[in-house]
């Protein structure tokens, strides 16, 4: 018995270990400040594989080399989506990316002001709306989630 499991987990390291994969390393830009670009989005085209940039600007991606030839997206808020192709990501060595500004400027924009005790007055009426009265994972063992009991919890 012992023969049969162990012959049964040799092919499955021979399929990891034959599995070739690319690590994609580069840094994200702004292309008219040439600052680096936190928190940018990159990812796989049409695929759930992907990463942020750190506070560097630098990322770092790990592919398997058959989902390589979809090539790369850029995506940030506030910039151009950018597209790489799988030549574009061979022939550099140290990848720069840049990121090509879209500001979406609004017609206009109004603030009112308000009460600020008439917003919390309006917020605890639509407790009983807005949170359920049945416990579950988040309420379990939490006392003081309705309208009425709001004003008998202890303060923290």
């Amino acid at each position: 018995m012992f023969a049969f499991l162990s012959s049964g987990i040799t092919p499955l390291m021979a399929q990891d270990a034959a599995v070739n994969e690319l690590v994609i390393t580069g840094t994200v830009k702004n292309k008219d400040s040439r600052k680096k670009l936190e928190n940018v989005n990159v990812s796989v085209v049409g695929n759930n594989i992907g990463t942020v940039t750190n506070a560097d600007g630098t990322f770092s991606l790990k592919v398997a080399e058959a989902e390589a030839f979809r090539g790369l997206e850029v995506s940030h808020i506030g910039y151009l989506t950018t597209h790489l192709s799988l030549e574009e990501l061979e022939k550099t060595g140290g990848l720069t990316i840049w990121m090509i500004p879209a500001p979406n400027l609004l017609s206009e924009i109004v603030v009112y002001g308000n009460n600020p005790r008439v917003i919390v007055e309006e917020a605890i009426k639509k407790i009983p709306v807005n949170y359920s009265g049945n416990d579950n994972m988040l309420t379990i063992g939490k006392p003081c989630r309705s309208a009425a009991a709001i004003s008998a919890c202890p303060r923290q």
